[in-house]
């Protein structure tokens, strides 16, 4: 799916177009509460960055993908899935179920933060989140740590 959704997106001259169809993809996956892990991933595939290790004549291109997938619907989910982690952490009453949850919300967040492990290190991550939503999910984090 997301693969298709890369070429489409490719093919498609308007960087406008991109951002509408992008921005609507993602609702509807938000809306659908579908898997972090899944969205995490399917962000990783539009933007083509597993496994990359050399710069490609399709730089330019990537470079618009990123600043496509860069969208308010993205620092939204981030800053909810970062808040709704980070009161989870500070209750501590955590099972199974919310183990495996919490291995896709640390995933999403390093995706979308440019921490991404699992990207080559030769080439530096994009962070796909705005400066001011990071800023927030930081002084989130320092408040559960510290209350």
């Amino acid at each position: 799916l997301f693969q298709i959704l890369r070429l489409c997106l490719i093919s498609t001259r308007s960087i406008a177009i991109q951002s509408k169809v992008w921005e609507a993809i993602l609702r509807e996956l938000v809306s659908a509460h579908c898997a972090l892990g899944m969205i995490g991933n399917g962000i990783m595939t539009v933007l083509s960055l597993e496994g990359e290790t050399e710069k490609t004549k399709e730089d330019e291109q990537e470079q618009l993908l990123i600043d496509v997938v860069r969208c308010r619907g993205l620092d939204e989910l981030s800053l909810e899935v970062g808040v709704a982690a980070s009161n989870l952490l500070a209750v501590g009453d955590a099972n199974e179920e919310d183990y495996v949850h919490s291995m896709e919300v640390d995933q999403f967040l390093r995706i979308v933060t440019g921490f991404n492990k699992n990207h080559c290190a030769a080439a530096a991550a994009p962070m796909l989140i705005s400066a001011s939503v990071l800023e927030q999910l930081y002084a989130t984090c320092l408040e559960q740590l510290y209350a």
